[in-house]
């Protein structure tokens, strides 16, 4: 329940996407699309730039003035990158952080569902949507790889969370 010194944004948790990129310009700008379209108004955008020399924090500081830059001094990989940024993320409020590829879009609702599955289950603490292909509504090749036994919940677009590794 609202009372009346809440808004409907200070209900919803705040949302962190942290992109990791290391000369991922030709990527970007689909993703920060996607997350426009996504109308979750309670999150923060994060490009965690790994070094990059091909433009994109440029491009990033000139089309979408809403993308805080978080520029690591070399490339520091998968793990030290994301670990080292989700600090600026905490200390913007936000109660969740997605973990985001340079080379993914959201599709439309995504950060409503996640978020919608986060507050519906206080054990949660871990969570991820189902991957397609780039160009169709197909597993990619991740999901067939490594979660086979979730791709009939994701063909059916069940809304129900499943348990994976």
């Amino acid at each position: 329940m609202i009372n009346n010194e809440q808004t409907y944004v200070d209900v919803l948790p705040r949302i962190g996407v942290l992109i990791l990129s290391c000369n991922g310009k030709k990527w970007l700008e689909q993703l920060y699309e996607s997350l426009r379209t996504n109308v979750y108004p309670n999150n923060c955008i994060y490009l965690v730039d790994n070094a990059s020399d091909d433009g994109s924090v440029e491009m990033t500081l000139e089309k979408y003035p809403e993308v805080t830059i978080i520029r690591m001094p070399q490339n520091l990989g998968y793990c030290m990158a994301y670990n080292l940024a989700m600090p600026y993320a905490f200390a913007d409020g936000c109660e969740w952080v997605i973990w985001a590829n340079n080379d993914v879009k959201l599709e439309p609702g995504c950060l409503n569902e996640l978020a919608r599955v986060a507050q519906s289950d206080p054990q949660i603490g871990m969570l991820g949507p189902a991957f397609l292909a780039w160009d169709s509504d197909e597993p990619n090749y991740y999901m067939i790889g490594n979660h086979p036994y979730a791709i009939p919940a994701m063909q059916s677009q069940s809304r129900e969370p499943i348990d994976v590794e």
